[in-house]
């Protein structure tokens, strides 16, 4: 049995139905902090050592998340051993601090104040088939609408497939790409509109296969961006046809943007 819970800054705390909403709290600080140390700890063991996939952060780059004001984290515990077992991290911009770490993404067309990011996604490997990112994801975003907020972003290492695989499944198209200095990585950034209808099981579909293509993390970055800019979008994961390995290659789907149903 698994416990979902958001911890908010106090100027934004709202209360929610289905899930615990918490407030900052400056005396439990140092165990949470122990907490999501001991989690990424739990992941990097299960990681090869020249993993470029987890963003590793120190004890005080937990302790500056945790207590922001304009960040939320959304948290996964085993309701028996009180273990964190999954957490993500948002970003709620305004005005004043519009960064949403979008790394080289162009946001000259988005309010701050109508956007959230959300990144330093963290699942337990011990848990990884108890779909934990996508239910972390959904709480997200309803905290979002609660909000009234429109575009909910992420930034995504390319090479992590299972990561924007598991984005697109909560709604979110890839919609640009670009170069994350901070950790020198190519990624991809996905968008979703929440005011534009998403059926979760129905996932996305295109109305004419043949305007399909696919782009993959070994082309350079230009070409990929180039087909961005002329309006394509990705929206799924091309299937293995090696029945023996894994259930995606790293290539991604993408097509025009209007040939996307819905």
């Amino acid at each position: 049995m698994i416990e979902l819970a958001v911890t908010l800054p106090n100027a934004l705390y709202r209360e929610f139905d289905e899930v615990a909403c918490v407030k900052q709290d400056e005396a439990t600080l140092k165990a949470r902090v122990d907490q999501h140390h001991s989690l990424q700890d739990r992941v990097l063991a299960s990681l090869p050592a020249d993993q470029d996939i987890l963003h590793v952060k120190s004890k005080e780059d937990f302790a500056r998340i945790l207590s922001s004001d304009l960040g939320g984290i959304v948290t996964i515990k085993d309701a028996i051993s009180d273990e964190l077992i999954g957490q993500s991290i948002a970003l709620f911009p305004n005005d004043s601090e519009p960064d949403a770490d979008m790394a080289d993404m162009d946001m000259s067309k988005y309010d701050p104040n109508n956007v959230s990011s959300i990144g330093g996604v963290v699942t337990d490997p011990a848990y990884r088939d108890h779909r934990l990112m996508l239910k972390m994801l959904g709480i997200w975003i309803a905290v979002m609408q609660d909000m009234d907020r429109q575009y909910a972003m992420a930034t995504i290492t390319n090479t992590n497939v299972q990561s924007w695989v598991t984005f697109i499944k909560a709604g979110l198209l890839i919609a640009d790409a670009g170069f994350d200095a901070s950790d020198n990585s190519h990624v991809y950034y996905a968008v979703r509109d929440l005011k534009e209808p998403f059926s979760q099981s129905a996932g996305f579909k295109v109305k004419d296969e043949s305007l399909v293509e696919t782009i993959s993390p070994s082309m350079p970055l230009d070409e990929v961006r180039a087909f961005f800019n002329n309006g394509y979008v990705g929206f799924a994961a091309e299937l293995n046809p090696d029945p023996s390995g894994p259930k995606y290659t790293d290539r991604l789907l993408i097509t025009p943007r209007d040939n996307i149903l819905g």
